[in-house]
């Protein structure tokens, strides 16, 4: 999967004759995440998704028309990324952001900002085949999604009593262990032992 999102995103620079594309995902709260980006002939995919609020963008705007806008590029260089902003900016570049219309219950699964220069616009029928590849695009999104949530559930979860797992405990022990210690405060245990609980653990 994540070869094909590399293969796509490098479609998508080459038909816009882009140095810098970014790929986001719509989140739920107004709220997305940084998939991966092309710059300048390679392909960076965050598998920790970078958090990025939406409200009060223009992402926000993007996601509710479900129309191809452009605005004044905002470039993030901590993270080599195109943003759109309504505000105008001297970098010299504008953001043409593509909504990738998903399914019923999300019906813009993520967006695509290819950074151009100001003046420079993509040729119409170029940007009609970037259209016609966002679909695809909304479709890995989403299949990348829910193949993400299947693997931490694997991980997270026991599958016979659903219940969570040991490592996923240690794993939250130890992060509100650091809370405690950082700010203070008391952390409680609580153990339950269910009598003959191994006659249910062994079933099945």
């Amino acid at each position: 999967m994540e070869q094909l999102i590399k293969q796509t995103l490098d479609t998508l620079a080459r038909l816009a004759n882009s140095q810098l594309v970014a790929l986001f995902r719509v989140l739920e709260n107004q709220n997305g995440g940084v998939v991966g980006v092309f710059k300048q002939g390679q392909v960076i995919l965050h598998s920790n998704e970078r958090k990025i609020k939406f409200k009060d963008t223009p992402f926000a705007k993007i996601i509710s028309a479900g129309q191809t806008q452009t605005y004044p590029c905002l470039i993030v260089k901590k993270w080599s990324l195109p943003f759109p902003t309504y505000k105008q900016t001297n970098s010299g570049f504008e953001c043409l952001c593509l909504p990738l219309l998903g399914g019923e219950s999300k019906p813009v699964a993520g967006v695509v900002v290819v950074a151009q220069k100001n003046g420079i616009s993509i040729p119409s029928e170029r940007l009609q085949m970037l259209k016609m590849l966002a679909p695809l695009m909304a479709s890995i999104l989403e299949n990348v999604s829910t193949e993400r949530e299947q693997i931490i559930e694997s991980v997270t979860l026991e599958p016979l009593t659903n219940l969570y797992t040991r490592p996923y405990f240690e794993i939250r022990l130890q992060e509100e262990m650091t809370i405690i210690h950082r700010h203070g405060g008391i952390l409680s245990i609580l153990l339950i032992d269910i009598d003959h609980f191994n006659k249910i653990n062994s079933s099945g």
